[in-house]
C-alpha cells in the first residue's frame, strides 16, 4: 500500500499530517501510548484509513486504527476518515449498476456503510458483536441492530473461505 511513498515519510515534528493505518506492532495492546504520542500534535490533521475500533483475529480481540483516531479526536484533533462506513471507499470499489452484497461482522462500519449506500448486507453474528448477540435475551437479532440504528438483509453465524 505504501510502496513508493517512503521518501514522504516524516517524524511527527516535521509532518504535514498524520496517516493512521493501524497500531504499531510493539504497542498493539495499550492505547495510553497513543494518547501520549499524539497529545502535542493535534494541530495536524489525521487521515484514518480504517475506522474500525476493534477486530477479531481468530479468538484474539485487537484494536484498530479507529481506536487511535478516537483518542486523537478526544484530544481535540481533526480526522478525515477513509474506509467503511464512508461512501468514498465503496465508490472506489464499485462500478455503476454493480449488484453488491456487503458482508461484514461490524455493525458500526460494515453494515452502516451498506445502509449509507443503500446496498444489501449480510451480517456475520460471530464477530465483533458476538457477545451482544449471545446476551440478547429475546433472541431477536434485530434488537441488536436497532441499538446502532442499522438494518441488514441477511444474517449468518460464520464466514469461512
Amino acid at each position: 500500500m505504501f510502496e513508493g511513498l517512503e521518501k514522504n515519510k516524516r517524524d511527527l515534528e516535521r509532518a504535514d499530517f498524520i496517516l493512521c493505518t493501524g497500531l504499531l506492532d510493539s504497542y498493539e495492546s495499550s492505547l495510553c501510548f497513543y494518547e501520549k504520542l499524539l497529545n502535542n500534535y493535534t494541530h495536524l490533521n489525521m487521515v484514518c484509513t480504517n475506522p474500525d475500533l476493534i477486530v477479531h483475529r481468530g479468538n484474539k480481540r485487537e484494536y484498530c486504527a479507529g481506536s487511535v483516531a478516537k483518542i486523537f479526536k478526544k484530544l481535540g484533533g481533526n480526522i478525515f476518515y477513509f474506509g467503511k462506513p464512508y461512501p468514498e471507499i465503496y465508490k472506489l470499489c464499485m462500478r455503476d449498476n454493480d449488484k453488491t452484497l456487503v458482508i461484514g461482522d461490524n455493525i458500526r462500519t460494515d453494515i452502516k456503510g451498506a445502509n449509507n449506500m443503500n446496498l444489501d448486507s449480510l451480517l456475520i453474528i460471530d464477530g465483533v458483536h458476538k457477545m451482544e448477540f449471545i446476551n440478547e435475551s429475546i433472541k431477536s437479532y434485530d434488537n441488536v441492530l436497532d441499538k446502532y440504528e442499522a438494518k441488514t438483509n441477511y444474517y449468518q453465524e460464520k464466514l469461512v473461505w
